[in-house]
C-alpha cells in the first residue's frame, strides 16, 4: 500500500497530524524540503514540532526516511533528535537518511537572509534556497561526505566558503566572515548522533518495501502552491511538494500511488509574501488567526487568512491526482455567521456566500 499525503494550499493545512493518525507500521518519507517547514503532532497531550524528522518518527513501530530530494540542517536536526530522545522516544534502527542529502550550512543561511533583505521573497531564511542551488552547481556537501577524512572535508568546503564570504562582504555588504572551522565543528558534533547505518541508498531500500508489499506514506513538506515549478513563482519554495516530486525526490520509477491524500483547510493561509487573492478583513483575519491559532510552526510569523479558493484547489487536485481529501479546520469557522467561498464564473472571480451557515 503506497500513500502520499500532500497539503493543496500554501502549506499548514495539518499535514502532520495526518500522517500520524494514518500509519501505523511501515515507513513514512519524507520526499522534499527542509527545516523551511514545520510539522506539529501532538501525542498523548505533548506537543511535537518537526522541521526535519519525519511525522511518523513518534510510533516505535514506524521507519522514517528523509529522502535525497530533501536538504538537512544538522543543526535543527541534532536539536530534534535530543528533544525527542529526552522524553523517552528511541529512534535506533528505524531513522535513516538518503546518503545523497545536501547538507544546511551555516554561510547557506546568512546568505538565504541577505538574498530576501534586497529582493523581499518572504522566505524563512533557513537557507534552503541556497543549498539548492549548491545541489544545482555540483558542491553540495551531502550526508556522504561527513565521512570524509577531516582534510579531505576541508579541501571540499574551500572553494565554497571563499565565494560565499567574498558574495556576502562584497555585493551584499554584510561584514560576516564564515570559518571553515566552524563549519568542521558543527560537522563533527552531527557526525556523534549519526553511524554509517543511518545513512544509507534510501532509493533501494523503500524500492524492494514496496516490491515486498510493504506499507509507505510520503510526506511532503510544504504545500502545492509552493512547487518550484507550479506554485506561485516567484513566491515559491526551492523543490516539488506535488506527488510528482515523489519520482525524483525518493529515485523511483513512475509508479500509480493506491492513495494521494490531499490535505486542505477549510479556509486558506500562506505565510510570507505573494499573490492572495481570497484574503478577508481584517477583523475577520483576526480571529481566524487567534481561534485557528495561525502562526508559522517554523517563523511563528502571523500567517495571512483567507476564505477557501475553489479554483487553486482544482488545480493542486489535478496536478497531484488525488484521491481523497482530508478536510482540517472546519470548527474555526464555527463562530462566523457567514462565510465566503472564491469560485470563477465567467472567468472571473467571484464570492459565493454562505449566511448562517453554522446554524
Amino acid at each position: 500500500m503506497i500513500t502520499v499525503v500532500v497539503g493543496l494550499q500554501w502549506g499548514d493545512e495539518g499535514k502532520g497530524k495526518i500522517v500520524d493518525t494514518l500509519i501505523s507500521t511501515g515507513w513514512v518519507v519524507r520526499y522534499q524540503g527542509g527545516a523551511n517547514a514545520g510539522h506539529t503532532v501532538y501525542k498523548n497531550g505533548t506537543k511535537f514540532v518537526f522541521h526535519q524528522l519525519p511525522s511518523g518518527i513518534l510510533n516505535p513501530e514506524i521507519k522514517n526516511g528523509i529522502a535525497a530530494g530533501c536538504v538537512v540542517d544538522p543543526e535543527i536536526l541534532i536539536e530534534e533528535i535530543e528533544s525527542i530522545t529526552q522524553k523517552g522516544i528511541n529512534i535506533s534502527n528505524r531513522f535513516f537518511i538518503d546518503s545523497r542529502v545536501p547538507l544546511v550550512l551555516k554561510f547557506h543561511k546568512l546568505i538565504d537572509k541577505a538574498i530576501d533583505k534586497k529582493r523581499g521573497i518572504g522566505v524563512t531564511g533557513r537557507g534552503i534556497g541556497p543549498t539548492q542551488a549548491d545541489r544545482a552547481r555540483r558542491w553540495a556537501l551531502r550526508m556522504e561526505d561527513l565521512f570524509l577524512k577531516e582534510n579531505d572535508l576541508k579541501d571540499k568546503l574551500n572553494d565554497t566558503v571563499e565565494f560565499y564570504n567574498f558574495i556576502l562582504n562584497n555585493y551584499y555588504k554584510e561584514k560576516q566572515e564564515i570559518k571553515i572551522e566552524d563549519i568542521l565543528s558543527t560537522l563533527g558534533k552531527f557526525k556523534s548522533y549519526l553511524t554509517e547505518e543511518n545513512i544509507i541508498d534510501l532509493s533501494t531500500i523503500i524500492q524492494n518495501a514496496i516490491d515486498n508489499k510493504q506499507k509507505i506514506l510520503f510526506e511532503s513538506a510544504q504545500g502545492s502552491l509552493l512547487d518550484i515549478n507550479f506554485g506561485t513563482y516567484p513566491f515559491v519554495t526551492s523543490s516539488h511538494p506535488i506527488s510528482g516530486g515523489i519520482y525524483t525526490g525518493v529515485g523511483l520509477p513512475p509508479q500509480k500511488f493506491d492513495r494521494v491524500i490531499g490535505v486542505m483547510k477549510a479556509y486558506t493561509t500562506r505565510v510570507g509574501s505573494g499573490p492572495f487573492p481570497s484574503r478577508v478583513p481584517e477583523k475577520i483575519e483576526s480571529f481566524i488567526v487567534d481561534i485557528g491559532m495561525e502562526y508559522g510552526a517554523t517563523t511563528g510569523r502571523k500567517r495571512r487568512c483567507g476564505w477557501l479558493d475553489l479554483e487553486l484547489l482544482k488545480k493542486t487536485i489535478r496536478l497531484n491526482g488525488v484521491t481523497e481529501i482530508a478536510l482540517t479546520k472546519l470548527d474555526v469557522l464555527s463562530g462566523l455567521n457567514e462565510i465566503k467561498i472564491l469560485i470563477e464564473k465567467e472567468n472571473e472571480y467571484k464570492y459565493k456566500i454562505f449566511k448562517g451557515w453554522n446554524k
